[in-house]
């Protein structure tokens, strides 16, 4: 069995520094999604497509100030969602949105498909 001091020598990085463990819900959605971890989820769901569709999340957020303020892996979450149906987050396509809604005081986004979606996937 390790011990914690072997543990902590093991997280230490090449200059000595100690890995730290940042909050996800304090980081902005394009720090996170330039992150490898969910840069795979992506293309494991899109392929090739998913430098595409991070671009539009990207895109999404930056332009909307209450999806901004929300929580930045409900924002993720919801693009998945999204991804995984293989529908455009676009607004102005009216395939899917991700809205931000408040819950219990605290603003998440969430899917929501658009009729032209619901057409689609028929």
């Amino acid at each position: 069995m390790a011990s914690t001091e072997a543990l902590k020598e093991q997280m230490r990085g090449q200059e000595g520094k100690t890995v730290q463990k940042v909050d996800p819900n304090t980081v902005p959605v394009k720090t996170l999604l330039n992150q490898e971890l969910f840069k795979k989820k992506f293309e494991d769901v899109l392929g090739a497509r998913a430098p595409q569709f991070i671009a539009s999340v990207i895109n999404l957020v930056g332009n909307d100030k209450y999806l901004a303020g929300c929580n930045p892996i409900s924002v993720i979450s919801a693009c998945l969602v999204a991804a995984t149906l293989d529908l455009p987050i676009d607004k102005n396509l009216g395939y899917a949105w991700i809205v931000p809604y408040k819950e219990k005081g605290v603003p998440k986004a969430q899917f929501q498909m658009g009729y032209r979606g619901y057409v689609q996937l028929a």
